[in-house]
């Protein structure tokens, strides 16, 4: 590590998240602070048992912190961690896409109120006057009216993004359009898919022209083939439920996931990369002398767009505000300044970057552990670091009188608003078997977006045809239904893929998938015979 240039829904819930700090007023910042946040960042990574990190502080258009912590995998004699190890930034990708989409209004390709089907024919949503409704700058902001993480069964299921954002039009919503904050990862998928007709070219090939080769970020890419192909990777590692970690392999099928995110989470980087990224942000669109993207676009990007959560004041609060989320960004109205802060989590990796846009102050962590996603809420602090980290910068370099116990708090709070903590998963096998007999469940059951997964009897279980190519597995018996693991996923990561069965008296059956990750899917699949058919498939004909 090395120092240069020295010179942040309505309802009780909801409420809970605003008082999750009692902060007295702040003052100048500490003149220790740097070296204050370089300490307590290396103290909790060693503490979560994080094998490797990296952080980058920026300050008034400096670098005056970038180094690494660890290593980057947990494998014995694996290379220290520095500045420039790339590591996945998950969510944190966000910003990337909607500035894309920027670039292009300031280019007067589109308008921000333009209609998204009529720019991205493929995006429908299942009401057809919220189709009619929806505009490219509602595809930033979360408030679509759908569950949160909606479609993440196709996600984890490796399905392609031209699959995911057609699927989008079977979803149905669970609260009106634009009243409610609910995160998405389709919806920057579609705002990814529809800025290539737009640049003419591939949304990574359009990222890197507009904003990585500018910004000198030479190690950062946006698949994993061009990860593989770099030095100085970082490996991820993924939470077991019994706090151990798998290391993932560089092939491992579950990598394809990040690939198809696009916007929503395919950036690989280094933190000394992406210290220009944030030095753009905060430069409000200039870096080196250029205006990459105008400052009325930067300013729109920063500001908070769509409420999160309310204003509330409580007698033990000094002062707060509104949490919003802008482009790409979450907007905490903290006083004296407000913060800008995003995090990224993926399978093995977790980021997270902060913004202080009136001090021209920033920082970016990158760590190679991955969220939470067994349903062990005991392991969510080891996923957490990376933000613990993040606001503790603000914290410190605005001098607020924090306690540990506070920040705890702010975390555990954090995680759930921005969809880390995902509630218990499905029981394990040995689970007293549900009372039909086996072969009632066998059969080919269609969803429309899904298309078709076949049920079969074979060694005298049952097995299931599932995913974009037919990938075949175990469907296991549990409490309440049956499970299927996801391929290649380590059954001690807990991540399964639950279905329940009805076999009503007149009907077909049905075959419905229940939560991922914690978060309800609810896709229900209708038996229609034996043999899967041919044209089922989303976007056949």
């Amino acid at each position: 590590m090395v120092f240069r240039n020295q010179s942040p829904r309505a309802g009780a819930w909801w409420l809970g998240l605003v008082l999750f700090v009692c902060l007295a007023a702040p003052g100048p910042a500490r003149a220790d602070w740097l070296s204050q946040l370089v300490a307590d960042a290396e103290a909790w990574r060693q503490a979560a048992q994080i094998p490797g990190m990296a952080m980058a502080v920026v300050v008034d258009d400096q670098v005056v912190y970038a180094g690494g912590f660890g290593n980057v995998s947990q494998e014995v004699g694996a290379a220290a961690v520095d500045a420039n190890t790339v590591f996945e930034i998950g969510s944190c990708s966000k910003a990337f896409a909607a500035a894309l989409l920027a670039v292009q209004v300031d280019k007067g390709r589109l308008a921000w109120a333009d209609l998204a089907q009529s720019r991205l024919p493929s995006f429908a949503m299942y009401d057809a006057w919220v189709s009619g409704q929806f505009q490219v700058q509602d595809l930033l902001v979360h408030h679509s009216g759908l569950a949160m993480q909606s479609l993440l069964g196709m996600m984890v299921l490796n399905y392609p993004p031209q699959r995911i954002v057609p699927a989008l039009r079977y979803e149905k919503p669970v609260t009106s359009f634009r009243t409610s904050f609910a995160y998405q990862n389709a919806m920057y998928m579609a705002a990814s898919l529809l800025a290539e007709p737009l640049t003419g070219q591939s949304w990574g090939e359009a990222l890197r022209e507009t904003f990585f080769t500018p910004l000198g970020m030479s190690r950062t890419v946006t698949s994993q083939a061009a990860k593989n192909a770099l030095q100085n990777v970082a490996l991820g590692h993924m939470i077991l439920a019994d706090g151990g970690l798998w290391t993932i392999p560089g092939d491992w099928s579950g990598n394809v996931m990040s690939d198809y995110a696009l916007g929503a989470g395919a950036i690989r980087s280094s933190v000394n990369d992406i210290a220009n990224w944030l030095r753009l942000q905060l430069s409000l669109g200039s870096f080196g002398g250029t205006q990459l993207v105008s400052t009325a676009q930067m300013r729109f990007l920063q500001a908070p767009l769509a409420l999160v959560v309310d204003y509330a004041q409580g007698q033990d609060i000094d002062y707060w505000g509104p949490v919003s989320y802008g482009g790409g960004w979450m907007y905490f109205g903290f006083s004296p300044q407000p913060f800008l802060q995003h995090g990224g989590a993926v399978q093995g990796f977790k980021a997270s970057m902060g913004l202080i846009p009136a001090s021209k102050a920033g920082i970016v962590v990158l760590t190679n552990i991955g969220g939470n996603f067994t349903g062990v809420q005991s392991l969510n602090a080891r996923s957490t670091t990376a933000d613990k980290i993040v606001f503790h910068f603000y914290d410190l370099y605005m001098n607020r009188a924090v306690t540990a116990g506070q920040l705890e708090e702010n975390m555990a709070r954090l995680a759930a608003l921005q969809a880390e903590a995902p509630s218990a998963q499905a029981a394990p096998a040995g689970a007293a078997r549900a009372a039909p007999p086996l072969e009632q469940y066998c059969g080919t059951y269609v969803h429309p977006a899904y298309g078709s997964f076949t049920v079969s009897l074979a060694g005298g279980g049952l097995r299931i045809a599932l995913g974009p190519d037919g990938y075949t597995t175990a469907l296991l018996a549990g409490d309440s239904g049956f499970y299927a693991y996801p391929r290649d996923y380590p059954t001690a990561a807990n991540l399964t893929l639950p279905f329940t069965f009805a076999f009503p008296e007149s009907g077909p059956a049905t075959m419905t998938l229940g939560a991922v990750m914690g978060f309800p899917q609810g896709a229900v699949f209708t038996r229609i015979g034996p043999v899967a058919p041919v044209g089922l498939l989303l976007g056949d004909s």
